[in-house]
């Protein structure tokens, strides 16, 4: 399935299969399938970004406006996702297999 990455102080990189850490994420993780959180003008998180950075996706002009304010007053440094690795390929291959997976929501209530 994947992999999840964690980055010691020490500058090891541990890799551990999704499947031996799947039962720890929380039950309604199961069900939503909106990994990069869609409707948001700015999502921000660390699937397909390197140790000490963060992914962010910009999904209106409202939001491009804030981020590229905040990296003009010099808050924040960027790169392009799609220039690191493994960048954008990765956050769109989880955010596909996430979607692909999701358990399904049974909104019919059961009759007695």
């Amino acid at each position: 399935m994947g992999e999840s990455f964690i980055y010691l102080d020490s500058g090891e990189d541990v890799r551990v299969p999704l499947n031996d850490v799947k039962s720890y994420a929380r039950n309604n993780c199961h069900f939503c399938e909106d990994l990069t959180a869609d409707y948001a003008d700015i999502s921000v998180g660390s699937i397909g970004s390197g140790s000490g950075w963060s992914s962010v996706i910009t999904r209106n002009q409202k939001g491009e406006n804030i981020f590229k304010g905040a990296i003009k007053a010099k808050l924040i440094e960027s790169k392009n996702l799609k220039d690191v690795k493994p960048g954008q390929f990765l956050v769109e291959r989880i955010a596909g297999i996430k979607r692909n997976n999701c358990k399904p929501i049974n909104l019919n209530k059961k009759k007695e």
